[in-house]
């Protein structure tokens, strides 16, 4: 951008100075008038060159940010998906052990009641 700024400057000091020159004592000869027209339409056809690789610069990176700001988002859902699906798991994990722990828990329990019947005096005649 500062290219083109430069450029600009430099057409709009060659402007200045034709201008300085017609209305100055001294006229341009045809072959200056010329070469001066020459000069300010090839730094406008520069500035017009320069303007259209600019735009396409930054058409580019926009596209450019727009895929990367979209993989993010995917990679990110992906991401909360991958979460999701390990607290599910997790949580059905916690579920069988403690349904593990309370027929352990009813197993003790019956065998503690067995334990008690067996040991228990029988009843005198």
């Amino acid at each position: 951008m500062r290219f083109i700024q430069r450029v600009a400057v430099a057409a709009l000091t060659a402007g200045i100075a034709a201008t300085t020159a017609v209305n100055g004592a001294e006229l341009l000869s045809p072959a200056e008038e010329d070469a001066t027209a020459i000069l300010n339409k090839k730094i406008a056809d520069d500035i017009g060159t320069l303007d259209a690789s600019e735009k396409a610069k930054q058409e580019s990176y926009e596209q450019q940010v727009k895929q990367q700001q979209a993989q993010y988002e995917q990679q990110k859902a992906e991401h909360a998906r991958q979460v999701e699906e390990q607290k599910v798991a997790y949580q059905r994990q916690l579920d069988e052990q403690k349904a593990a722990h309370q027929r352990e828990l009813e197993q003790y329990d019956q065998q503690w009641k067995n334990a008690a019947i067996n040991q228990a005096p029988s009843p005198a005649p």
